[in-house]
């Protein structure tokens, strides 16, 4: 009897042993086809195949602008300008504001002349206030900017308005504090590298009234190399009518290829006792012939 007692106790415990050594099977993972995915997650099979994945052209779309500022905010920045300021700024150094004027909304811009970007290097009078909005016309490479500034007698500042590519200017007008008319061809690059890439600035014999907003043209063919300067008066007032200066050029070389405006771009320098106003309205851009 004791040793079927014995017996059975062993038996018991083979069985209970075995139970414990016996574990839960793991699945199998294809570590491959895991680290694939986890690497590559556009690679096949990692993902479902959707035609919104292609929607970015490699051709950038063409637009642009029709700033009235009708529809805008009174006392904000206008939306579709953007106001360069760095660490530097103080909070009031520069604005740009919406307000009324005789049933109209026009932009208000304001400099107090103390602070500029660090770039272009070397310039005498750099830019302090730069408001800019952006249109594209590459693959037409022509088309026609126009705009309306005006100078207040109280408080006027030195402004200037025109075409740039990028932070290259391609012509503009500058209004002085004594309101003589000036137009700038070209420039500056981020630096001056000695290959005349500073722009040119023409003489118009012309001083403007305060108190009155005067339009200007400005008129561009990439595809012909010519450039037009228009003051818009009851009778049209050529400013300037040539080629493209050097600066539109990539680095600033002759035989390279003419890069055409892509942005409308509103400045006040920075410099002693530049501090004051002025107001655009107006700032519209058109195809050619349009």
């Amino acid at each position: 009897m004791k040793k079927i007692v014995i017996s059975f106790i062993l038996v018991s415990m083979t069985l209970t042993l075995g139970a414990c050594d016996k574990t839960k099977e793991e699945p199998i993972v294809d570590e491959e086809k895991q680290s694939v995915c986890m690497e590559q997650p556009l690679s096949s099979g990692c993902f479902d195949p959707n035609f919104d994945l292609d929607f970015i052209s490699p051709t950038k779309e063409e637009f642009l602008i029709s700033e009235t500022f009708e529809t805008e905010f009174l006392n904000q920045q206008p939306y579709n300008w953007l106001l360069y300021r760095n660490q530097e700024y103080q909070a009031d150094s520069v604005s740009a504001r919406v307000v009324e004027m005789d049933g109209n909304k026009v932009v208000k811009v304001f400099s107090d002349g103390k602070y500029s970007p660090a770039f272009p290097q070397g310039v005498s009078k750099p830019e302090s206030l730069i408001l800019s909005t952006k249109f594209n016309l590459d693959q037409t490479r022509s088309g026609v900017a126009t705009g309306k500034i005006m100078v207040p007698s109280n408080e006027g500042n030195e402004v200037s308005f025109g075409i740039y590519t990028g932070a290259v200017n391609v012509a503009s007008i500058l209004i002085d504090r004594q309101m003589k008319l000036t137009v700038k061809i070209g420039g500056p690059f981020f630096y001056h590298s000695g290959n005349g890439d500073s722009g040119i600035y023409i003489d118009t014999n012309l001083t403007l009234t305060r108190d009155e907003f005067h339009q200007f043209s400005f008129h561009w063919d990439g595809n012909t190399n010519l450039l037009k300067v228009v003051l818009n008066q009851t009778t049209e007032v050529i400013l300037y009518e040539g080629e493209f200066h050097i600066s539109a050029r990539t680095n600033a070389v002759a035989t390279e290829f003419l890069q055409v405006p892509n942005v409308f771009k509103v400045t006040m320098p920075k410099a002693l006792n530049m501090q004051g106003y002025a107001y655009i309205d107006d700032v519209i851009v058109t195809r050619k012939g349009a």
